[in-house]
């Protein structure tokens, strides 16, 4: 399924294949419409660049690795 995410990552941000590591599968999420939906973690190189597909993004935005690995971000709910 990781093969899905990054080919979506390329075609809807723009990434290249090479410039993406994924390190992760976090648990599938149901969402409103009854869907599930499967997040990955990657690390993408620093040189990347983006350009997004208007039809299917219309914002982007960074998480520095710090911040996810810092524990006064974490929450966990039941």
């Amino acid at each position: 399924m990781s093969f899905t995410a990054v080919r979506e990552a390329c075609e809807e941000v723009g990434l290249k294949e090479e410039q993406i590591t994924v390190v992760g599968e976090l648990p599938a999420l149901p969402t409103i419409s009854k869907f599930a939906v499967t997040p990955f973690i990657a690390f993408v190189d620093a040189d990347y660049s983006i350009e997004l597909d208007d039809n299917e993004v219309a914002e982007a935005f960074e998480v520095p690795a710090s911040f996810l690995f810092s524990r006064e971000h974490l929450r966990e709910s039941v």
